[in-house]
Parts: structure tokens; sequence; C-alpha cells
């Protein structure tokens, strides 16, 4: 398995490179200020302005790296310099459904529309498709009024098996939670065993 911090890929930007890496320890700062403030920002994520505590964020910074140490997760982060600026994962069902990889991806504001989000998607796929042992098939929930993501997913393979209509509620209104989902058997890093 990766090593904490072990970088995935860097690239230029107009406002400097970004590097996606695994995350570290102590790290957990940068990342609750990430967090917050797309939660505030009530963007499309499952955060809707909660504003969660460095106690928080501690722990789930912790977990994290017992499921990369476990081989049961692949956590991003892309940085520009000292601030990430997006988040993705892909972490395993439980049980019976443990050959299903759950994705998530957030960008900050100011740096959406720039292609991070397509990077971030396919360093998180290649990732769960290379180290999660086991894996068949990557999921992931989008909001319905959110087509720019979609067609990204829809570009990397993802297709809709399902909507829940009114599951989000987001920014006061009630809109459709889009299921989505990939095979991930068939990209050349299969580890079914």
């Amino acid at each position: 398995m990766p090593s904490a911090g072990a970088i995935v890929a860097t690239f230029p930007t107009a406002h400097g490179e970004i590097v996606i890496r695994y995350p570290a320890e102590g790290e957990a700062p940068a990342l609750l200020e990430f967090i917050n403030t797309i939660s505030r920002e009530q963007t499309f994520i499952l955060f809707q302005g909660e504003q969660l505590t460095l106690e928080q964020e501690e722990t789930w910074l912790r977990d994290r790296l017992a499921e990369i140490a476990a081989g049961t997760g692949v956590t991003l982060a892309a940085w520009t310099e000292d601030r990430v600026i997006g988040t993705t994962g892909v972490a395993l069902k439980p049980l019976a459904e443990r050959h299903i990889g759950v994705l998530g991806i957030s960008i900050a504001a100011g740096y959406r529309g720039r292609g991070i989000g397509t990077k971030l998607l396919q360093a998180a796929v290649t990732e769960a498709e290379t180290h999660l042992t086991g894996l068949r098939i990557i999921e992931l929930g989008v909001f319905a009024n959110n087509p720019v993501a979609r067609r990204m997913y829809e570009k990397h393979g993802f297709v809709e098996y399902g909507r829940l209509p009114g599951g989000i509620l987001h920014r006061g209104e009630y809109v459709d939670h889009v299921f989505m989902y990939r095979d991930a058997t068939t990209t050349g890093h299969d580890r079914r065993e």
C-alpha cells in the first residue's frame, strides 16, 4: 500500500503547481479548513453548512490512514503550496458488498472548471483499481442539479443506475440523488481475488 504523503501526480496550472497525494499525520488542520469552507458554501456535497471540529477531523484523518494501511480505502488531496484545494477517495463497503468502492470528490471554489476534478477522479480511480483488493465496481452519488459533475463522470465510464427523487436537500430545495457506477475490472488493474 502507498505510504502517507506519497505523491500520485503533479501538474502545472496558471496559478502554480498542483500536487495530488495521500494525506499524512498532522494535516488535519489544512483538511479541516477545506471541508468547513466548502460546507459553508453549500456546494454539491453532503455537508451543507455544518462545521467540524479539529478533533472530528483528526478522527476522520486517522480513520482514512487506517483504511489506506489496511487496503480498504484510498484517500487523496490536491494541494497548492500548503493549502488543500480538493479531496477524493474510494472506500470499500463492508461484508457482502466489499467488492464495491464508494467514490467521493470535492473541489474548492476558485479551482473548479480547470480540470482539477478530472485529475482527481483519474487519480482516485487508478489508485483504487491498483490497490484495493477485490474491487469490481466503483459507485457514486451526484446531485441531479450538478450537470457539470455528471458529464465528467459519464466521460470516465460511469453510468446512471438509479435515482432517489428528492433524495438531497440542497440549499433549501429537494433535488434527486443520482446514483452512478463503473466497472472496475476492465482497465487492466483487475484485483479480483
